[in-house]
């Protein structure tokens, strides 16, 4: 028995050696023949799980660490690589046990509380995940990583300002954290401070050459500021650095569509299903994707919603041009504040409420893929309108509800959903639409939802008509927007819903657009009827306004 163990701790002796030389390859053969003799040797198991970690393989990892640690339980590094192994497999919970155990050990594991924090952040448990990083500062001041760790919960949390103090302490213990430089630039593109984002950008990308996300993000600062050329140029050195980035390739579409190169852009927009924002919103379906590549003719074809009801009220508009193209039946899968509206199109459609069971098809097609699909260029949009109309009843109900017209109606809409990433930058306060009311109209708003920062100021302007208990759906919106003579909106689904319709409708648009608005224009191809108001100067919606002022001021 001692020949034997003597035996056992040459040759660990001897995979120590080579670990340590670098010989992985012949290291983990050394150890993988002592498990093989004795399948419960703890060394062995541990580093033999160690070497798996090093090369990524994290799924073996775990089956070494998980019996190494039953063979032993109070060895610490074992733990923490398990958590560590477990967190890329995004098994968060497992990785926080392990943490906690590897710490329960040894309560000065600075590694462990920051990969503790790590995991934490994932479950979303963002106050926890910021104590330990807090722990990790407390063990090391001098910590730079859990520095830019707490930065990037400050942001998820949408703390921008505290996201960037963090990001900034992290630089200042590491000047060359290139890492802490891009979140920071990160942070000012979220407060809009895109000069400070483009010069953090490009201190990431001085250390660091082949920083794919510094280009990519320094692309996203210059198109806001409309240096077009310029994010055009870092899209593309972006992804020639990472040819499958899918986020570069997504927003490089988005800028396309804005200049006007329609047909570069919605290609490129099909990369949007492999981006970070909205791949987890991908749906699996068995049969092909359509993309006008293949007949239709005799074939079930399947058009489903994606994204924001505003987009599926502005692309519906296709759903004409796929019945000329004579499938065999059109599904059409709508969210349930539309589905009403939608009945209004004209086409022979089969409507199916979002979440319900889908009917049999032979090809499907997001709504948002249509314009690729039928090899749409500004030219070429399809703007057949109205397309969408009022229910004749309801719209009867509402004008007996709102009475005798006295003077022009005006519908209002200046705020969209809270929860789209662009609201920031597309919605306003209500009172910083008091300058029109002193106007000769008679004001209605629009508004489904009402903020709590709006509700007061809707409460005391008693020139704004209040009807968000009697929307129910996008059929009512509609009926009442029917009885107006204009609708003034933000960039939302009431916009699209007024245009869809014909109805005479402002839009008030951002310094840096949505796309599809396109640039330096006040008109539309998407939709007639529309004036689009732009602001000339990040956040200046004070000049928006002047500008809609003088237009009603001629409005009859």
């Amino acid at each position: 028995m001692r020949d034997r163990s003597a035996d056992l701790n040459n040759r660990l002796q001897q995979g120590l050696a080579l670990h340590q030389q670098g010989f992985l390859k012949e290291a983990k053969a050394v150890y993988e023949q002592i498990i093989a003799t004795d399948p419960e040797h703890f060394d062995a198991l541990q580093l033999t799980g160690a070497i798996a970690l090093q090369h990524k393989k994290y799924e073996d990892c775990v089956k070494l660490l998980s019996k190494a640690v039953r063979v032993k339980k109070n060895y610490a590094p074992a733990y923490f690589n398990l958590g560590i192994a477990l967190h890329e497999l995004k098994q968060f919970d497992q990785a926080v046990h392990n943490y906690h155990q590897a710490i329960r050990l040894d309560n000065q594991y600075t590694k462990a509380f920051n990969g503790l924090g790590c995991a934490l952040k994932e479950l979303k448990q963002y106050q926890t995940a910021i104590e330990n990083f807090n722990k990790v500062i407390n063990l090391n001041p001098k910590h730079a990583e859990a520095y830019n760790n707490i930065g990037l919960v400050r942001q998820e949390l949408n703390e921008y300002r505290p996201a960037i103090k963090a990001y900034e302490m992290a630089i200042s213990i590491k000047p060359e954290y290139f890492t802490a430089y891009y979140n920071r630039g990160i942070a000012l593109n979220s407060l809009k401070q895109f000069d400070e984002a483009v010069t953090s950008f490009n201190l990431a990308i001085q250390l660091k050459n082949d920083f794919a996300e510094a280009f990519n993000g320094l692309g996203y600062a210059k198109q806001q500021l409309r240096q077009y050329d310029d994010a055009i140029a870092c899209y593309k050195k972006a992804i020639c650095l990472k040819p499958d980035f899918a986020d570069a390739h997504s927003i490089k579409s988005h800028l396309k569509i804005l200049l006007g190169d329609y047909e570069e852009g919605w290609a490129l927009y099909e990369w949007r299903w492999k981006s970070s924002g909205l791949k987890r919103f991908y749906r699996e379906f068995s049969q092909p994707l359509w993309l006008g590549q293949t007949s239709i003719k005799d074939k079930v074809i399947l058009i489903h919603p994606e994204q924001g009801l505003g987009d599926s009220i502005q692309f519906c508009r296709y759903i004409a041009m796929i019945e000329a193209l004579a499938p065999k039946k059109i599904i059409l899968e709508v969210p349930k504040a539309l589905i009403s509206l939608l009945y209004t199109l004209k086409s022979q459609v089969t409507f199916i409420e979002q979440g319900q069971a889908i009917p049999e098809f032979d090809l499907h097609c997001p709504m948002m893929s249509l314009p690729h699909a039928f090899k749409t260029i500004v030219a070429t949009i399809p703007a057949d309108i109205p397309y969408l109309f009022a229910e004749k009843s309801k719209t009867k109900r509402w004008q007996d509800k709102l009475g005798p017209i006295t003077k022009p109606r005006i519908g209002l809409a200046w705020s969209g959903s809270i929860n789209h990433k662009n609201d920031h930058n597309r919605s306003l306060l209500l009172k910083q639409l008091t300058a029109l009311f002193d106007l000769p109209f008679e004001f209605h708003s629009l508004q489904k939802e009402i903020r709590p920062n709006d509700l007061e100021a809707l409460n005391t302007l008693k020139q704004v008509n209040q009807h968000h208990d009697a929307l129910n759906d996008f059929s009512d919106t509609a009926a009442l927007i029917e009885n107006m003579d204009l609708v003034i909106s933000v960039d939302t689904s009431v916009a699209h819903l007024a245009g869809a319709m014909g109805k005479k409708v402002f839009i008030l648009l951002p310094f840096a657009p949505d796309y599809r608005w396109m640039l330096d224009r006040s008109d539309s191809p998407w939709y007639q009827t529309a004036t689009l108001f732009r602001q000339p100067e990040i956040d200046d919606w004070n000049s928006v306004i002047d500008q809609v002022r003088l237009a009603l001021v001629d409005f009859q």
